[in-house]
């Protein structure tokens, strides 16, 4: 529903203003049967103005009857409800492959003055409709369509459509393009680091082990090259493993602690073979720590097998 004013002015054939004429404001659905509205007398400037409620496209008239010294007069207007809707929303490229499913949301705005119906159409590059959904749209308010279609089957750029049907006025309202680009499905294995020591406590020049837990998240079977470096980017140890598509593998790598104490930071690198690059990396925290004196006088006991008793300092 909408709420209209109606203004009409009362003249004098000279153009000057009537005041304290009454009006009678009328509408009709047909322009045959016509309703009183009201009757307002105009002010100082000949106007006369009163509202009106409609929730459709409406004629209205207003009406001066005329008196002894005018003579009658009258105007008429009307009122319209018209429906139209604007694509807001949509994609402006795809990136896909032959042949696969191709998912679009679109969304539409009824920026018209009247609640409608709309038909969101999906064209391909040869302007055939290959998805369509109707939808009601209150007036002001937006909704979101998903279409689907298949990609072309050929590699290539293509020039598909989306456009917004009204439904009420039989017209397209709002059309968009949508640029689709079909690229070739390149199969290779890609591999992700999914388990690895993050902190490593040692002691200097000690040996240290690393597990290490590679996934091949591709889309084919491959080799991966887990490697792992020091301090000074020096690669210390490294093994090859195959993994399928979907695989996960552990491998265990080992190096010599620094000699020096301190905190080093080393890196785990998942080299994919196949393409030659470097899938993934992961740093590891390498805290090496002197052995304490307590530990030494211990130790001393030990290596000498003999079981002594000693009184510390």
């Amino acid at each position: 529903m909408v709420t209209l004013q109606l203004t009409a002015t009362l003249k004098d054939i000279n153009g000057n203003p009537l005041s304290g004429k009454p009006i009678n404001f009328y509408y009709s659905y047909d322009q045959q049967t016509w309703n009183l509205i009201a009757t307002v007398n105009t002010d100082v400037n000949g106007v006369a103005t009163t509202t009106h409620e409609t929730t459709q496209s409406t004629y209205y008239k207003a009406v001066f009857e005329g008196d002894d010294e005018y003579e009658p007069s009258e105007a008429t207007a009307s009122y319209t409800l018209e429906v139209h809707f604007t694509i807001t929303s949509y994609p402006t490229s795809i990136n896909t492959h032959p042949n696969e499913t191709i998912n679009i949301n679109v969304t539409v705005l009824n920026d018209g003055n009247a609640e409608g119906t709309c038909e969101v159409r999906l064209r391909d590059h040869n302007n055939v409709i290959v998805d369509s959904k109707q939808v009601a749209i209150a007036q002001g308010a937006e909704e979101t369509v998903a279409l689907q279609a298949t990609a072309p089957s050929t590699e290539g750029t293509y020039t598909w459509t989306v456009e917004v049907y009204n439904l009420n006025t039989q017209t397209v309202d709002d059309s968009k393009s949508i640029t689709v680009n079909v690229i070739e499905v390149i199969e290779n294995p890609h591999f992700t680091i999914t388990s690895y020591p993050n902190t490593i406590n040692t002691r200097p020049n000690y040996t240290i082990g690393f597990n290490v837990t590679v996934l091949n998240d591709g889309n084919a079977d491959g080799t991966c090259e887990v490697r792992l470096k020091d301090h000074n980017n020096n690669i210390v140890d490294s093994k090859q493993v195959a993994i399928t598509q979907g695989e996960e593998k552990s491998v265990a790598l080992q190096a010599t602690a620094p000699s020096q104490v301190g905190t080093y930071t080393w890196t785990i690198e998942a080299y994919n073979v196949d393409t030659q690059t470097v899938d993934d990396s992961k740093s590891i925290t390498i805290n090496v720590t002197e052995v304490s004196y307590y530990r030494k006088r211990i130790l001393a006991v030990m290596w000498n097998n003999t079981l002594q008793l000693h009184e510390l300092e």
